[in-house]
């Protein structure tokens, strides 16, 4: 009888090894679980970050040169950091997702420097179109495609515009899909 009392009392001490490999597989999933979470989390907070600089971008752009239609000077940055007529700050020209936006004036019914164009690059497919869907609509002209550096924003149907206000019916689910999932895609937000 003492020795089944041993017995019992040495079972009853440890942590079977089953046991151990159990709990270790459960915290590797908590943990998977949580990681990719936290992912998806940093991906829209990156997203939200990219839409309001390129609004802020947009507001800033057309209050200083609206009035006058000539956005001619409207890449030069100068010393103090600040756009020429403090349109942006080169801080507005943060990209979360890698390169930096770029802003160029444009052409509208091919008159030279009468619109302007911001230009993202750096996105994975599911940032452009989470982009594009959030913010296309609100721009005159959205060109998804692979880098370009002149642009005519009020341009009829081509393979890589997906948004004009000359067309909107391009603004679909599965011409923005198409558009995205290009090599090397950029995204060009244009307006006057």
């Amino acid at each position: 009888m003492l020795y089944k009392k041993n017995s019992q009392a040495k079972k009853q001490r440890g942590v079977a090894l089953l046991e151990l490999i159990i709990a270790i597989g459960v915290i590797g999933v908590l943990t998977a679980a949580v990681v990719g979470l936290a992912s998806q989390a940093f991906t829209s907070l990156n997203q939200k970050e990219l839409v309001n600089n390129l609004s802020n971008l947009k507001s800033g752009i057309s209050t200083v040169y609206g009035r006058f239609g000539d956005y001619s000077d409207i890449a030069t940055v100068g010393t103090d950091g600040r756009q020429i007529g403090g349109a942006y700050a080169a801080d507005d020209l943060n990209n979360p997702f890698g390169i930096d936006l770029a802003v160029l004036s444009a052409s509208v019914n091919s008159n030279a420097d009468t619109g302007y164009v911001v230009k993202v690059a750096g996105l994975g497919i599911d940032e452009c179109i989470a982009v594009v869907n959030q913010i296309g609509t609100t721009w005159d002209f959205v060109y998804v495609g692979t880098a370009s550096t002149t642009f005519d924003i009020t341009a009829t149907v081509a393979d890589e515009i997906i948004y004009s206000n000359s067309d909107s019916s391009l603004f679909t689910p599965a011409n923005i899909l198409t558009q995205c999932s290009t090599a090397s895609v950029e995204i060009a937000l244009g307006s006057r």
